[in-house]
């Protein structure tokens, strides 16, 4: 491979064998290096291959940031895949990066930002939001630097953001969206939840990926018509309220859901509201 850009004295891009443009992280990769130069194999600790629209906004970031703060960036998400156990968008290598890198920047000049959905962010993505700690743990142990509890959930909507490809506006519509369906849902039956139950945790998996296709515009269809007869025969206050649950996405995010979805919702809302599932009694 051979060198096209150096950023500084350990990160540069260069061109691979099949000719396509990858990001190089290695301790002095680029010190006394110019255009042109073979990268050394024994110096090389990461190598990016990212799109060409991600790469071009990757070059550019790396342009303004210390690189120590990629160098961790990258260690944090090489933990946070390995422990929630998903894939994630090439996407979070640029704006985790851009996030801690700016976070520790705040940190510096003592500005500090509270996170408005951190209790949502706790309750709806508690593998992440254990992820996002054990990041702080890292960035401490690495920078001798304190950063509270809500960074720790901003980080974690980072990951949650990688995991379903999409983007910060959608997925604080998506919290918002999960935190008034269960709202709706509690009122409906005058109950309240336990949220460590097995019951509710399957509840709020289904509305994240639910969410993940309105804002994405990604439906299915399939034919459960007679599904969907058993279930209103069956569950009918539970079909009733996955109805109103249909009624309120559909005003407030312009979107159509489907019979299906409501059947799903209907079964989930009654397995979630059913004696011993995890409810805790009326108001």
């Amino acid at each position: 491979m051979r060198i096209r850009q150096i950023f500084n004295n350990n990160v540069v891009s260069a061109v691979n064998d099949l000719g396509e443009e990858v990001i190089i992280m290695g301790r002095s990769i680029g010190f006394t290096k110019k255009k042109g130069d073979i990268v050394p194999k024994h110096q090389v600790e990461k190598v990016f291959s990212l799109t060409p629209q991600s790469n071009d906004k990757f070059k550019q970031l790396l342009e303004g940031i210390a690189f120590e703060h990629l160098q961790i960036s990258d260690e944090i998400i090489m933990m946070a895949k390995q422990s929630i156990g998903k894939r994630f968008s090439e996407n979070i290598y640029i704006t985790l990066t851009d996030h801690i890198s700016y976070a520790l920047e705040r940190y510096q000049q003592g500005i500090i930002l509270k996170n408005a959905m951190l209790f949502e962010i706790k309750r709806f993505y508690a593998p992440e939001f254990a992820a996002g700690q054990k990041a702080l743990q890292m960035i401490r142990e690495q920078f001798d630097v304190e950063l509270d509890e809500d960074e720790a959930g901003f980080i974690a909507l980072h990951f949650v953001n990688a995991e379903l490809d999409t983007s910060m506006e959608d997925m604080k519509n998506l919290t918002s969206m999960i935190r008034n369906v269960l709202k709706l849902v509690s009122f409906h039956f005058q109950m309240d939840f336990d949220e460590s139950s097995l019951d509710y945790s399957r509840f709020v998996t289904h509305l994240r990926y639910l969410g993940q296709r309105m804002f994405k515009g990604n439906g299915e269809q399939f034919d459960y018509q007679d599904l969907g007869e058993l279930v209103q025969t069956k569950y009918p206050k539970a079909y009733q309220c996955a109805e109103k649950v249909t009624a309120y996405l559909e005003k407030q995010y312009h979107v159509i859901i489907s019979e299906d979805d409501t059947i799903f919702l209907a079964v989930h809302i009654q397995r979630l509201t059913k004696p011993g599932s995890g409810g805790r009694g009326s108001y």
